[in-house]
């Protein structure tokens, strides 16, 4: 193989294998427990990378040297500040030192294919009064062949990757729904669309 075309299947490792590459020439230094993070010392940055997608993280100077750099061998396209990220949503207040993420477009997907577009935000879902135990169950095989139609695994799926990429505070609530996924009630069902922001 003397060049990877796009598309081809060998492509996305022939490109990695190169970037990878030059980093490891410019003093990038792959991070031990995640491949996809470039640590420079010498110039404090960090890099995401992600394919052909790469957050650089640092002071102007560094930013300004990387750039230089890669773009000395590959054709770059500079996005400016980062706003959107792989599909996050990356909010920076410099003046208050503040910096927020989420995931607009995942949730209001996610709200559409469960028909809660018209959920409510919840700020504080353990404070809304969000209690999940096992009396929630279904007690009766009626019950429990209702429940096996509603898509509360789904759904507590769904939260589980909200609260692991851009809601940490849901993370508790979520680890008590996800252990009543073998045999959930209404009233688990109730509390996971309480936790979406559907009252």
């Amino acid at each position: 193989l003397r060049k990877a075309l796009y598309g081809l299947k060998e492509a996305p490792r022939a490109w990695n294998i190169t970037l990878h590459n030059q980093l490891l020439d410019r003093g990038f230094v792959r991070h031990p427990q995640e491949p996809c993070v470039y640590l420079h010392k010498d110039n404090n940055i960090l890099l995401v990378v992600f394919v052909d997608d790469i957050l650089i993280v640092s002071e102007q100077e560094g930013v300004t040297w990387f750039k230089q750099q890669l773009s000395s061998v590959f054709a770059t396209k500079d996005l400016g500040e980062v706003d959107i990220f792989l599909g996050l949503k990356i909010i920076r207040d410099r003046q208050e030192r503040t910096l927020q993420i989420t995931q607009p477009q995942y949730i209001d997907k996610m709200l559409k294919r469960f028909s809660m577009e018209n959920a409510n935000p919840v700020d504080f879902p353990c404070a809304s009064g969000i209690q999940v135990t096992s009396e929630m169950s279904p007690k009766t095989d009626e019950e429990k062949t209702k429940m096996k139609k509603v898509p509360y695994r789904q759904l507590v799926g769904a939260l589980m990757f909200c609260s692991v990429t851009c809601r940490p505070d849901i993370a508790n609530v979520v680890k008590e729904l996800a252990r009543y996924a073998h045999e959930p009630g209404f009233g688990h069902w109730q509390a996971a669309k309480k936790v979406s922001g559907e009252s």
